[in-house]
């Protein structure tokens, strides 16, 4: 289900980060990119941009711009474990009117 919200509304989202065995670890790095509908990398966020909530748990508030273009964004979270083992993942929000 992708989550809707308006112009000006601030969003938010916990990002839970496991190992190939189901356990929770906390990355060495984590870079997100908040995406536009046309492409056009609105911002990017790093690990010390995040709320630790608990080990591999962070949460990431984004406000929406109050011109944000209306349609599908894109939140592209690429998060690097010990051993420079890389993952991404990206997630969706609809800005409507």
């Amino acid at each position: 289900m992708t989550q809707k919200t308006y112009r000006g509304d601030t969003i938010g989202r916990i990002f839970h980060f496991k190992d190939e065995n189901d356990a929770y670890f906390d990355p060495s790095t984590v870079t997100i990119k908040i995406i536009d509908p046309n492409g056009i990398t609105k911002a990017t966020l790093s690990l010390n941009d995040l709320t630790k909530v608990d080990t591999g748990q962070y949460k990431m508030t984004y406000n929406v711009p109050s011109d944000a273009e209306y349609g599908l964004w894109t939140i592209q979270v690429t998060a690097t474990a010990s051993g420079n083992v890389q993952n991404t993942e990206k997630f969706v929000f609809e800005v409507i009117e």
